[in-house]
C-alpha cells in the first residue's frame, strides 16, 4: 500500500498558507476585501449576510495569520461578483516605511 496522503481543498489551502508564511515570510492579506467593501459602500455585516459567513469568520479575516477556507473565499467572490484578487492578496511579513494593516488603515513614517 502506498503512503500517499490526500487532503481536502480546505486542508491544502490552510497548509499552503502556513508554508507560505514560514518559508517565504508572507501571509494572506484581506486588505483588498476591505477596499472592495468601501468602494461598494458595504459593511462587514452586509458581506457576512450576503456570503453566508459567521461573525467568527469575519473576525478572523481581521487577524494576521488567521485564514478562512477556499470555499468561503469563493462564496465571497460570488456574493460580491468579483475576482479573488479583489478579496485577498499576498503581503510581506517585513515591515515597511509606508504600509498598512489588514483593516485598510495606512501608516506613514516621516524621515
Amino acid at each position: 500500500m502506498n503512503n500517499v496522503k490526500y487532503y481536502s481543498i480546505n486542508e491544502d489551502a490552510a497548509r499552503c498558507a502556513k508554508e507560505l508564511n514560514s518559508f517565504y515570510g508572507m501571509h494572506i492579506s484581506y486588505k483588498p476585501l476591505w477596499h472592495t467593501l468601501i468602494e461598494r459602500n458595504m459593511r462587514k455585516e452586509d458581506l457576512r449576510l450576503a456570503a453566508g459567513l459567521t461573525t467568527n469568520m469575519i473576525a478572523n479575516m481581521g487577524k494576521e495569520g488567521k485564514n478562512i477556507s477556499m470555499d468561503k473565499l469563493a462564496h465571497i467572490c460570488v456574493a460580491l461578483d468579483c475576482d479573488i484578487t479583489d478579496v485577498i492578496g499576498l503581503a510581506s511579513d517585513e515591515p515597511s516605511t509606508i504600509g498598512g494593516n489588514d483593516n485598510g488603515e495606512i501608516n506613514r513614517k516621516n524621515y
